[in-house]
């Protein structure tokens, strides 16, 4: 079994995604939106585009994930929020609900041991 790593400059997109994001008419959207999580999660390591069937009727949902190294020191008196926070935050100020709909960012936090001798 060959297996397909990303890098943070090339998104690794499923087909179900890219078919369904030409369906909805929103590619230059999306585009912004992986364009825009490559700048605001630190370090990442890859993003993944997949298609989230719920099959419960309601309308499917591109899942964008992004591995990322975590920053290892904060500033004093700065709160911590999650990766996600400032990527939600633009695409909510940037997109109606009629957008918003079918997109999500998932942030996962990679452990250390997984960076190389670069820190990423």
């Amino acid at each position: 079994m060959t297996t397909t790593t990303a890098t943070a400059t090339m998104p690794i997109v499923s087909l179900a995604a890219a078919n369904y994001v030409h369906k909805i008419g929103f590619w230059i959207e999306f585009n912004e939106m992986v364009e825009r999580a490559m700048q605001v999660v630190p370090n990442p390591r890859s993003i993944e585009v997949t298609l989230d069937k719920t099959g419960d009727g309601t309308v499917p949902i591109v899942l964008i994930f992004v591995d990322y190294f975590p920053e290892i020191e904060s500033e004093p008196g700065k709160v911590n929020e999650s990766a996600e926070r400032p990527w939600e935050r633009w695409v909510a100020e940037k997109y109606s609900g009629d957008v918003l709909q079918h997109f999500t960012l998932i942030a996962i936090p990679l452990p250390p041991e997984d960076s190389d001798e670069n820190g990423r």
